[in-house]
């Protein structure tokens, strides 16, 4: 019915959002400043948050994996890196 469920505040905006992989009420989001940002949809607030880069350039793939992939985590890419991981979440 086009009714806002939740609005989570966010510094920048998004390039990228994925549902968690283990924990099925967390959402990833990249975005543009260059910054992961995970939120718990049960509760309004950022659940953890970590810097891919300084001031860019966005994230623009996020991919939330099992713990069968180096402990599990989430990896994201800029056009300048690629981080994941437990070393990123």
């Amino acid at each position: 019915d086009g009714a806002l469920v939740e609005n989570f505040p966010l510094p920048a905006p998004a390039w990228a959002a994925a549902w968690g992989f283990a924990e099925h009420f967390e959402v990833y989001a990249g975005l543009a400043n260059g910054s992961v940002h995970v939120f718990d949809i049960r509760r309004q607030g950022v659940l953890r948050t970590h810097e891919c880069s300084q001031r860019g350039p966005p994230v623009h793939t996020v991919v939330p994996v099992g713990e069968a992939i180096n402990g599990g985590g989430v990896i994201a890419a800029t056009s300048r890196l690629e981080l994941q991981g437990e070393g990123l979440f």
